[in-house]
This record gives structure tokens, sequence and C-alpha cells, in this order.
């Protein structure tokens, strides 16, 4: 649904930029290895229980939770993918 109503709102980015990244896709591998590429899409991952943990990717800003997490360990992993730090993100001299 998320990529979807992405993909009506954007109709100029669709198909590549959101993507869906779970098992049910052919080559969630490769869409893993392309996001973790700041400048590959797609640029918007949307997963259900694949990114949440052993993943790093520093670029990522925001992090939508579109259901409950009850592991407060596991949510705790999630938000780590948010919180990497990474060097000149917005420009020089201006870190995440």
């Amino acid at each position: 649904f998320i990529a979807e109503r992405f993909d009506a709102n954007y109709p100029h980015l669709k198909g590549s930029f959101a993507r869906v990244i779970d098992y049910s896709v052919e080559y969630p591998q490769s869409l893993i290895d392309n996001f973790s590429i700041a400048d590959k899409p797609p640029h918007i991952a949307i997963s259900v229980d694949m990114l949440d943990t052993g993943i790093d990717v520093p670029e990522v800003l925001n992090l939508v939770f579109f259901k409950v997490v009850r592991s407060k360990t596991k949510f705790w992993q999630m938000i780590g993918r948010g919180t990497r730090l990474r060097k000149d993100l917005f420009g020089p001299g201006r870190d995440k």
C-alpha cells in the first residue's frame, strides 16, 4: 500500500525511487545492496522485518514505523538504523 501511494503521488519516480524490499520480491539482496549505495535507487526502502537488524546505511535519515514493535531490543536496533553517524552528509562540515 505504501509503495502504491508513493507511486500514485509521484508518478515521475514510480517503480524505482521507493521500493518494497521483502522476501516476496525478486532479488531482495540486490535491492538492499543498491539501497546501501547513496547514489543508486531505491532511495526509500519499504520493508517488513528485513532491514531491522544487520544493515548499516549511515545515509538513512528517517525511519517510519507502520507497525507496533513489541520487542525493546528490536526497537533499539531499528532506531540504530537512523542514528549512524555520517561525515559531510549535509555538505562540507555538516555531519549527521
